[in-house]
């Protein structure tokens, strides 16, 4: 998974971008009033990554799950069926079964289901980003940088896998926010 370390690189990168662009500005601007940006960049990310997930719905890996996201899957199965606490030591991260296992239970186990609301997660990442980057440099950066992680390609490719990967980017933009 060299590919989730190079999302988290993606998002550093656009907010040092960020810092370089906006070296200029003395005061932190408020966020904006007009949303209508924020939408189209939650649009925007919605609409490419469920066209990635209408690509990829053929592909072996979409049913198949493997390696993590079949430990990932079997775990959230079993919180769903009310197995909250588990009878072993955590051996990765719980935030992400927990939360699999949550639309499980709402849902049913429909893979294509938590794809769409890891799409929505992602969607919701870009977001934050922008702004997280009008709050802390401009709205032209910030409105970029929202625009930039909504296209940017591998963070695509992973809110369409069951990885946990979603939830790190959607955190580290939700503090970067809260910064």
């Amino acid at each position: 998974m060299a590919l989730v370390p190079s999302v988290l690189s993606f998002v550093s990168s656009v907010l040092s971008l960020c810092v370089l662009v906006s070296v200029s500005t003395v005061s932190i601007p408020p966020l904006p009033k007009n949303r209508f940006p924020l939408f189209v960049i939650f649009a925007l990310a919605l609409l490419v990554r469920l066209l990635h997930i209408w690509q990829i719905r053929a592909a072996p890996f979409f049913s198949t799950l493997m390696g993590d996201s079949h430990g990932y899957d079997e775990w959230a199965q079993r919180i769903a069926a009310g197995d909250w606490l588990g009878h072993e030591v955590f051996y990765q991260a719980p935030l992400y079964p927990y939360l699999l296992g949550v639309t499980y239970a709402t849902a049913g186990r429909s893979l294509l289901v938590v794809r769409i609301v890891q799409a929505l997660m992602g969607s919701a990442s870009c977001v934050l980003l922008a702004l997280a980057g009008v709050r802390l440099f401009s709205p032209r950066v910030g409105l970029t940088a929202g625009v930039m992680l909504a296209l940017y390609a591998p963070a695509v490719f992973f809110d369409g896998l069951l990885q946990k990967s979603t939830l790190d980017v959607f955190f580290i933009c939700h503090a970067l926010l809260l910064v």
